[in-house]
């Protein structure tokens, strides 16, 4: 894709938005951000624009403290709002500020690591009849245009990641971005902004492609996990997608066998249940393993096999799904995922009237526990058996 000139107009427009950003947005950064706090204006900027994570904290307090940004905004009489489609003095929105924003950061930080910019100009190709009548002074000879194209991997990757570069929660994954490879990033195209966390940026840019045509295993359906045939769950696969996803996160100090233990236990959850689960979150495997996986770290093995596991309780999971259908998807960040399934669990469990007691096979559920303990990869030293 061949960038457009910018015209004059927005010229204008960003050479507006970078003295704004260099004066009285820094200004008020330096005042609420202690990192910057003793820095020189100058300083602070480019502080800024070269630390993704000081990018983040900024981006942050102007959404949490608009109020200390309604000089930028084009009507100081109304309430302050950073919206997205908020206009501001220099004639542009706030999302194309932030997008502008991104990108530049995004390119610096590309170049610091991946090497500095250099452009290689390449001249347009000349025909043999051309060549010919040059030669034979035939034709004038006229300067030709020559084309500026990306040199460097930095300038490769930010080519094709220009695209992409959009809101203001990509400033913390910048460095996260850049192992990957521009084949990659323009196979993934828009779905890169499906992914909105470090672990799972790291597992796409170490994956490799499988060749058989499928998406990359976190960007696939929940289906992916599931056994042909029936409703249940493969736990070599699930194993592999709390790997990726990094869900160690959800217990305490990451114990490594309380964690195998939670992935057995959430493999054998119920076919019924399951079954119940696929038609709501079975679009995203990321949601449904973030389902299984939080709704066992939130309640306790006990209160997730009742509910789950072998005769669990339908009517709870029934009632979860009707709640979550009727809810857009959270996105696709662990801490989001965990407000609003956390929400779900506390408001959709409460047992209604004579509710039917589905009758346990117990030794049924402990082996297939056991079973699924056995295929996770690299097993850990024997642990105690589930009550």
């Amino acid at each position: 894709m061949t960038a457009k000139r910018p015209t004059a107009a927005a010229d204008a427009a960003i050479e507006a938005i970078r003295l704004s950003l260099r004066t009285d947005v820094v200004d008020v950064l330096r005042n609420e951000i202690t990192t910057l706090r003793s820095l020189p204006r100058n300083t602070a900027y480019e502080t800024i624009m070269n630390q993704p994570t000081v990018l983040d904290a900024c981006f942050r307090l102007m959404r949490e403290k608009p109020q200390l940004f309604k000089m930028v905004t084009a009507d100081g009489a109304k309430p302050p709002t950073i919206s997205d489609e908020a206009m501001l003095h220099c004639g542009r929105t706030m999302g194309e500020v932030i997008t502008l924003v991104v990108r530049a950061a995004a390119r610096r930080y590309f170049r610091a690591r991946l090497g500095q910019h250099r452009r290689r100009v390449i001249a347009p190709k000349v025909s043999l009849m051309r060549r010919v009548a040059l030669a034979l002074n035939l034709q004038p000879a006229t300067a030709t245009k020559r084309t500026a194209v990306p040199d460097t991997p930095a300038d490769r990757l930010y080519a094709a990641m220009r695209d992409y570069l959009q809101f203001d929660w990509q400033a913390v994954l910048i460095p996260h971005y850049t192992p990957m490879t521009p084949q990659l990033v323009n196979k993934l195209g828009a779905r890169l902004l499906d992914i909105r966390e470090p672990a799972e940026l790291k597992a796409l840019a170490g994956a490799n492609d499988t060749g058989d045509g499928r998406p990359p295993l976190l960007l696939d359906g929940a289906r992916r996990m599931i056994a042909a045939g029936g409703n249940s769950i493969d736990p070599e696969i699930l194993w592999q997608v709390c790997q990726q996803m990094d869900l160690g996160r959800l217990y305490p100090n990451r114990d490594a066998t309380a964690i195998r233990r939670a992935v057995a236990q959430a493999a054998a959850t119920d076919d019924e249940c399951v079954a119940l689960m696929l038609p709501v979150l079975g679009s995203d495997i990321r949601r449904f393993t973030a389902f299984l996986m939080i709704a066992h770290a939130s309640m306790g093995e006990q209160r997730f096999r009742q509910v789950l596991g072998r005769g669990g309780q339908l009517w709870v999971v029934r009632r979860w799904m009707d709640r979550l259908a009727a809810l857009p998807p959270p996105a696709p960040r662990l801490d989001e995922m965990k407000r609003v399934y956390q929400e779900i669990f506390e408001s959709g469990s409460a047992e209604p009237a004579a509710a039917p007691a589905a009758p346990v096979d117990r030794e049924r559920a402990r082996a297939e526990v056991r079973e699924a303990m056995q295929r996770l990869p690299g097993r850990a030293a024997k642990p105690k058996e589930p009550v």
